[in-house]
C-alpha cells in the first residue's frame, strides 16, 4: 500500500519537522517525497532544511542571498532504500586514489588502494556496488562512481578544511561517493535525494559564485582606474618611467590556488604547473578505473556464461526427457553439433552455445516440447552436417547390431559411458 499521511499527521509534520514560513508548494513536495520514499519525518528518517547562501558585495560586506529548501536523507537511509528495492547485491570496499612522490623518476605518481600511506595525498574515491535485475543474483552487474576530494571538500572562510573534512576526510569522501553511486544505480528510488555533505558543498559553491560576481564588478571598476593611472604615467619624464619599471619588475602577484607569491609576468607559467598536476591526477584515476572495470566485466561475463549454460541445459533436458528418453542430453548435443557444423561438442564456442540454448528454451515456451523435438529430428536427419544421421544400412553390423561407420575409429576410441544428459 505504501506510506500515506493523513490530515492530522501532515499538521504534525508541518508543526514539528519543517522550518517556519515554508511555502505550501514546498511542503507538498516534501510530503510527496516522504511518501514516495516511504520514509517518515516523524521518525527522523528524512529532513527538510532551508539553506541560505551568503556572498560578499562589491564593498566586501557579507550579505544573505537566495534561500533554497532541500531534502536530506542520511547515508543509512540510502542503504535502506537500496535494500528495499530487492535488487541490491552489496558493494565493494572503497578504493582511494592518492598522489605520492615518485622517488625514482621524480615528480608525482598516482596509486590506489583501500589504505593510503602517511605520505599520500588523497585525491579521489571509487565505490562499486552491484545490482541484480529482478532479484536474480546470477545476473548482477557492477555500478561504479568516482568522486574527487576537491569537488566535495568543505572549507572555512580562510580556505582551510572544516573540522570533519580535516579529521575524517576518508569517511566524508566515501559517504559522498556512496550516495552518488546509489543514485546512479537506483535512480527510481533515489532521484533528487542528497546527503547533507553534498548539499553543504553545493551551498558553498553558490556562495563563491555570488562573491565572484560581486568581486568581478568591483574588479572592473579597479581595472578602469589602473588603466587611467597607466595612461598618466606614460606621459611622465623618462627618468620617472625607468623608476616605475624597476619597481614593477620587483613586484609580485598572489597565486589564487596555492596562495604563494609569484613574480609579476610569470603567473602563466606558474598556473601551467597546477594544470599539469590536476590533469595527471584525473588521468591516473581514469586509467585505474578503466582497468578495474575491464577486469570486473571479464570476470562477470565468465560467471554469467557458465551459470546460463548449466541452467539452460538442465531446463531443456527436464522438459524433453519424456519425449527423448534418458539419452536426452546426448540428443541435444548432437543437435547443437549439427547446427554449428562442428565435429565435437567441445568445439562449439560457449557464447554461441548459450545463445542457441536460449533460442531452444524460447521455442519450447512458445510452441511446446513436441514442436521442438520435431525441429531437432529434422535437423539430425540431414546428412550434410556433422552430427547428422548416417545411412541406416551402413550402421548395421554382421549380426544386425548397429556399429560405427568407421570401424578403425571405434577401435581407437576408449570405452566409456555417455556423459550425464545435464552435463553442459
Amino acid at each position: 500500500m505504501g506510506l500515506k499521511f493523513n490530515a492530522d499527521e501532515k499538521k504534525l509534520i508541518r508543526k514539528l519537522s519543517v522550518p517556519e514560513g515554508l511555502e505550501e508548494d514546498h511542503f507538498k513536495w516534501y510530503i510527496y517525497t516522504c511518501e514516495k520514499l516511504e520514509l517518515s519525518p516523524l521518525l527522523n528518517q528524512i529532513h527538510l532544511v532551508i539553506r541560505t547562501s551568503r556572498y560578499k558585495d562589491r564593498d566586501g560586506v557579507w550579505k544573505d542571498g537566495k534561500k533554497t529548501p532541500s531534502i536530506q536523507v542520511g547515508i543509512d537511509g540510502f542503504r535502506v532504500l537500496a535494500e528495499r528495492s530487492g535488487e541490491y547485491a552489496g558493494q565493494d570496499a572503497p578504493i582511494y586514489h592518492y598522489m605520492v612522490e615518485n622517488k625514482e623518476e621524480g615528480g608525482w605518481k598516482m596509486e590506489s588502494g583501500q589504505v593510503v600511506p602517511p605520505d599520500g595525498r588523497l585525491v579521489a574515491c571509487t565505490i562499486t556496488a552491484y545490482r541484480a535485475p529482478k532479484g536474480d543474483f546470477s545476473r548482477k552487474y557492477p555500478i561504479s562512481s568516482t568522486c574527487y576530494v576537491k569537488e566535495y571538500i568543505q572549507t572555512k572562510k580562510d580556505g582551510t578544511p572544516t573540522v570533519m573534512w580535516n579529521k575524517m576526510n576518508f569517511t566524508m569522501i566515501a559517504k559522498c561517493t556512496e550516495a552518488v553511486n546509489f543514485r546512479k544505480g537506483f535512480p527510481y528510488d533515489l532521484s533528487g535525494v542528497y546527503i547533507a555533505e553534498e548539499l553543504a558543498k553545493a551551498a558553498e559553491l553558490e556562495q563563491e559564485a555570488a562573491t565572484a560576481a560581486a568581486e568581478e564588478d568591483k574588479g572592473a571598476k579597479e581595472a578602469q582606474e589602473r588603466a587611467k593611472d597607466a595612461t598618466e604615467k606614460v606621459s611622465e619624464p623618462a627618468a620617472d618611467v625607468s623608476g616605475d619599471a624597476t619597481e614593477t619588475r620587483s613586484s609580485k602577484d598572489l597565486c589564487p590556488i596555492c596562495q604563494s607569491e609569484v613574480p609579476t609576468g610569470t603567473m602563466k607559467d606558474h598556473m601551467a604547473v597546477h594544470e599539469t598536476k590536476d590533469e595527471a591526477e584525473k588521468k591516473g584515476v581514469q586509467k585505474i578505473n578503466e582497468k578495474g572495470d575491464k577486469d570486473k566485466k571479464q570476470t562477470g561475463d565468465a560467471k554469467t556464461e557458465a551459470l546460463g549454460l548449466k541452467e539452460l541445459g538442465n531446463r531443456l533436458t527436464t522438459a524433453l526427457r519424456p519425449s527423448l528418453g534418458e539419452n536426452v542430453g546426448n540428443v541435444i548435443k548432437k543437435y547443437l553439433i549439427s547446427l554449428h557444423g562442428k565435429e565435437k561438442f567441445s568445439d562449439i564456442p560457449k557464447p554461441a552455445l548459450v545463445g542457441h540454448l536460449r533460442q531452444m528454451v524460447d521455442h519450447l515456451e512458445r510452441k511446446g516440447a513436441p514442436d521442438l523435438v520435431n525441429l531437432m529430428k529434422i535437423a539430425l536427419s540431414r546428412k550434410d552436417r556433422p552430427g547428422g544421421e548416417v545411412d541406416p544400412k551402413a550402421k548395421e553390423g554382421p549380426k544386425g547390431k548397429k556399429t560405427s561407420a568407421d570401424p578403425k575409429k571405434k577401435k581407437d576410441e576408449p570405452k566409456s559411458k555417455p556423459k550425464p544428459e545435464d552435463d553442459f
